[in-house]
């Protein structure tokens, strides 16, 4: 994921300086008190857009996975921690939440193959390539015959 320059040269180091300074694990910040504070500034930091927080989470993202600042998050907001143990626990929060993204993507997908499915690639494939008098068969109970050529059409 790339951030946009503006991203990357002032909304980043906003965040991070803001979480560094104003947040703590008893004192943690909520997304749109962080994304209110940055809009507060934007004419100061010269920032051409407005603050979300999908761009604060995409932000977020970015540090975690730049290894740049410890973000965590809980249900009172982020927070910056040094401690190992509260920090793993963090990182397998968000592999239990890929796991469970990966199983709905899945049920979806099931789902979506149970309403519309796709079609046997052996009968997509007989279909479409006939042989003349000797053609393949595919049965309506889905069973395959090879008829090929026969031996009267080898002569």
């Amino acid at each position: 994921m790339k951030l946009t320059k503006e991203e990357q040269n002032i909304i980043l180091p906003m965040i991070m300086r803001v979480l560094r300074t104003k947040s703590t694990k008893n004192n943690p910040l909520y997304g749109a008190r962080i994304v209110d504070f940055i809009n507060l500034k934007r004419e100061e930091l010269d920032i051409k857009g407005t603050m979300t927080e999908t761009k604060l989470r995409k932000c977020i993202n970015y540090i975690r996975t730049n290894g740049l600042l410890p973000v965590i998050a809980d249900d009172n907001g982020y927070y910056v921690s040094n401690d190992p143990a509260i920090i793993r626990d963090m990182a397998q929060s968000l592999k239990r939440r890929v796991a469970a993204i990966n199983a709905a993507a899945s049920g979806l997908e099931d789902l979506a193959n149970r309403l519309d499915p796709q079609e046997d690639q052996v009968k997509e494939y007989v279909s479409k390539h006939r042989y003349g008098r000797n053609e393949d068969v595919y049965h309506e109970y889905n069973e395959y015959t090879y008829v090929g050529p026969s031996e009267r059409d080898l002569h």
